[in-house]
């Protein structure tokens, strides 16, 4: 990785990034939402979420592909429109709104979700985004994402998501693209994500010579004291249960 880009991802670096919130239970405060985002903004952590583009195109903040998990209903956001978004147990909040909430005051680490239609999906996203002032970068599971936002948006921040154990119902070549992230010679990203436990501390060594390296998702304090001075940022959830220091 060259100077500039070293210096473009600094604000990632050295830090905690509170995973769909950080500070959830699911029952009370549910991830992805406001509610979550303003514990972590009150705490200074970075915050990382996730984004869908529904039928009608419009950016919503949700984690999962189908809404079966939370929201009790089996329909993916792509096939619905805003307004036929289940509300209960919560809202899912508009990606706009969520921005306009964190408002710069701590940084963004945005995973791009939506798999229909990449190059126009990111184009979407890409316009709610282009007034934000606001330091953030993006990181996707799926390389074309990282190979459009190369084509077409170079100046943002883009990184790799990897993992030997997403998606097990996906077919063996894709399963091979997760793991090895044999794109990344074409997509050139800044930073790499991956599963905390699923790499060798070799192989870490050897990446943080070409990628700012973090870890995801850690929700054990004793995994983030583990692994805290082997990655160089760290994605975690669950800290509500932590203790303080």
């Amino acid at each position: 990785m060259d100077l500039e880009g070293k210096r473009r991802i600094m604000f990632l670096e050295n830090r905690i990034i509170a995973h769909r919130g950080g500070f959830f239970d699911n029952q009370k405060i549910y991830e992805n939402t406001k509610e979550a985002f303003q514990i972590a903004i009150q705490k200074g952590l970075a915050i990382e979420l996730d984004v869908h583009v529904t039928k009608d195109e419009q950016v919503v903040v949700y984690h999962d592909d189908n809404l079966k998990r939370l929201m009790n209903v089996d329909a993916t956001i792509e096939e619905l429109r805003l307004e036929e978004l289940p509300t209960k147990p919560f809202p899912i909040p508009l990606f706009r709104d969520v921005l306009q909430q964190i408002d710069g005051k701590v940084p963004l680490l945005i995973e791009i979700k939506s798999m229909h239609q990449i190059g126009h999906s990111v184009d979407i996203i890409m316009n709610v985004l282009k007034d934000y002032t606001g330091e953030y970068a993006i990181q996707s599971f799926h390389p074309y994402v990282l190979l459009y936002l190369k084509w077409h948006y170079k100046n943002v921040i883009r990184g790799q998501l990897g993992s030997p154990n997403r998606q097990k119902d996906i077919p063996k070549i894709q399963k091979w693209i997760t793991k090895s992230m044999c794109f990344n010679i074409l997509t050139k990203p800044t930073f790499i994500s991956y599963e905390y436990n699923e790499m060798s501390f070799k192989k870490i060594t050897k990446l943080k010579k070409k990628y700012v390296m973090i870890c995801f998702t850690i929700r054990e304090q004793a995994d983030y004291t583990k692994y805290k001075n082997i990655y160089d940022a760290w994605i975690c959830e669950n800290m509500q249960n932590w203790k303080e220091g």
